[in-house]
Order: C-alpha cells, then structure tokens, then sequence
C-alpha cells in the first residue's frame, strides 16, 4: 500500500526532515524532562489531520487528496476523487468540511460522496468544527474566523490570532499551532490563547474523543501528545501554586480571579438563562480602600445572547457602580467587558498593583444575580 505522497520524488530529503523533526520533538520533551511526542510508525506524509469519534482519522496528503486511518496504528488508505484540499474537519452529523486550494470552503455529505464548494467561504487556510456545530476557520491573516452554521457569513473572533491551524477538542476548546510551531489552548472562542509548554514542532494537529492530540510533525508524520489530558489541564488551570484566594474564585458562584494584576482570569462557564457563557475578570489595582477589577462576559456559543446580569456581594460592602443590573446583548464569539471597584475594604495606604492588598478584603465579586 502506497503512502500518500510516496509518488513523489525526495525520499532523501523526507529522512532528513524525520531526523529534524525527532531532534525538535525530543527538545521539547527534554526542556520538560519527560517525552511528551510520541511518533507513530508509518504514518507519513501528511499536512493535515481530523479525528473522528471512532477513532478513525482522515488526513490530507501532500498530494491534496482525503486519506484515511482506521487507527492510529492501521495504515493510510486513499480516499478516490477527493481532491483537492489543504484541511479538512469533521462536522457532527458526519459530513465533512475541507478547505480547497482556492481557500473556500467545500462540503462532503460522507468520505466518498463529491466536494459541494459553499459560496461566498473564503478566504482561509484552516478549518474545526466545534461541538456545536460552529465553523471555526483560520483567515490568511493568522486570525480565528467564524460562522454559525455552513452558510452563514464569516465573523472574526477578537484577539485571535496569531495561528496557522486549529483542532476543536470534545469540550469546546481549542487547540491552535502557533507561527512558532508549539500549541496553544484557548478555553473558549472568547478567550486567550494560553501556550502548552515543551509542545513544539508541529504543523498541524487534531483533537481525538478522549481528549488526547495527533500532531503532524514538521517531517509530515504523525505524532501523539503522551500526556495530553495532565498537560492540558495543567495549561488551563487557574495558575500554578494559586493562592488560597484564586483557588476559591473557581468554586460556587463566586467571579474567577488571576493571581497576577492585568492579567485576564481563566474563563468560568455557567448557564445564563438565554444560553451558556462565560466570565473573567483581571485586578487592575488598589487605592486606599478600593480594589479595582474588570469583569468580562463571553458568548462561546452558537446563537446571540441577551442578559441582564448583577455583580453583587452579598452580606459584604457595596461594589461601587455595578450594584445596577449590565447588559449583556452578545453575538457568538464576541464578549462585553465591564470595570467595577470593590469599595470599604481594610485601609492600606497608597495606591499598588499588589493583588494580596486585595485579598483580606474577600475579592470574591459574586455575579450573575438576575
């Protein structure tokens, strides 16, 4: 059985370019102390890949046409007039959507049915498709763009870029590969991408059911992510070593803190009545008795939102200016940001940045009080 570009000339180079690949691998792995990529044998040569609920894979040759693998472990078989494409992702109903050369998007009702183009898709160079159903593309300018279903019009996703590939995982985030070929997360559509350390070099990457990757080395072959499971929640945690207070922001109903001034919390889901969202906020100082926050609310979902949401303390001091119900009217994918002061806290002089200032005074900003 013929690999997917094994029609093409260079096998000198491919070995070269296996050896750079295993050297970055192994770096990465050595810079964490343990081998985080594994190579899966015979598995060339590839530049993209999708994961599909069975464990199957479909990826995209070098010769731009659909192969697939039964497992990780069988070998690639082509897929007859599938070309031609440079990524491909599978949408929930089984379908797939590919990316053409012509940077639009194309449809296939199933892996042996004929690409359908969707008018008016361009232009992007990369596809996922989340859990709901959202086309998630990467536009030429490195940003993540999105629709809501097939045909509707592409919208950019703020504070998105830079990537050239993206994998959507069974949870509703999003695995990226950075222009400096290592991964990065991104909890939501809304939030921001976190680096995975010791994650480098991939080209591409797909998210399997349980939660692991299959990454395609810059070799053109398949890799596996060891530890994807610890090393992502590890990446998505509140912070390493939190304070007792940050721990405590991701309980209960209580509003998820940073440990670090001006830097955005991790993102804390929760069911609005019109549909789900999501919450941060980051601490941008304190004077005398006053903490200062700002509290962002994200739509990662599908459809618009429209809420009416409360940041309040109950039993604690007032927070000044908020104490007042917030519109909260969200396009999928976009997000509102608020500022608001937690007032009467203990008395510390001046004016600092010091979050611990902040911490006696309970900075646990209930919200979502309809």
């Amino acid at each position: 059985m013929t690999q997917p570009d094994d029609r093409w000339p260079g096998g000198a180079w491919r070995a070269a370019l296996r050896v750079l690949s295993a050297l970055l691998m192994a770096a990465a792995a050595g810079a964490a102390g343990a081998q985080a990529w594994t190579p899966v044998p015979d598995s060339g040569f590839v530049t993209a890949v999708a994961a599909a609920p069975d464990g199957r894979l479909v990826g995209v040759g070098t010769d731009r046409l659909l192969w697939t693998r039964a497992s990780l472990q069988a070998p690639w078989v082509q897929v007859p007039g599938s070309g031609f494409v440079v990524s491909v992702a599978l949408r929930p109903d089984g379908s797939l959507v590919g990316v053409g050369t012509d940077q639009q998007l194309w449809t296939r009702a199933h892996l042996n049915a004929a690409w359908v183009q969707v008018p008016n898709s361009g232009s992007v160079v990369g596809v996922a498709v989340m859990p709901s159903g959202v086309i998630v593309g990467v536009g030429t300018d490195g940003f993540l763009w999105q629709r809501a279903t097939i045909d509707s019009a592409w919208a950019r996703v703020p504070d998105s870029g830079s990537v050239t590939a993206v994998a959507a995982r069974p949870d509703g985030s999003l695995v990226g590969v950075g222009r400096d070929q290592a991964l990065w997360t991104r909890a939501t559509l809304a939030s921001p991408w976190v680096a995975l350390p010791n994650s480098a070099a991939v080209i591409g990457v797909a998210a399997r059911a349980d939660g692991s990757l299959v990454g395609i080395g810059t070799d053109k072959t398949l890799w596996t992510w060891g530890a994807a499971g610890a090393q992502l929640a590890q990446a998505e945690a509140p912070c390493k070593d939190c304070p007792p207070w940050v721990a405590r922001s991701f309980t209960a109903n209580h509003l998820p803190l940073a440990a670090t001034a001006e830097v955005w919390s991790r993102p804390k889901p929760f069911q609005a009545s019109s549909g789900p969202m999501t919450v941060q906020s980051r601490f941008m100082g304190q004077q005398g008795t006053t903490c200062r926050f700002e509290v962002q609310f994200n739509n990662p979902g599908p459809k618009p939102l429209d809420e009416r949401l409360l940041i309040a303390r109950p039993d604690k001091a007032a927070v000044g200016g908020n104490d007042f119900p917030l519109a909260a009217r969200l396009a999928p994918g976009t997000h509102v940001a608020y500022a608001t002061e937690v007032r009467q806290c203990p008395l510390n002089w001046g004016e600092t940045k010091d979050m611990d200032k902040c911490a006696a005074c309970e900075p646990q900003v209930y919200f979502l009080a309809r």
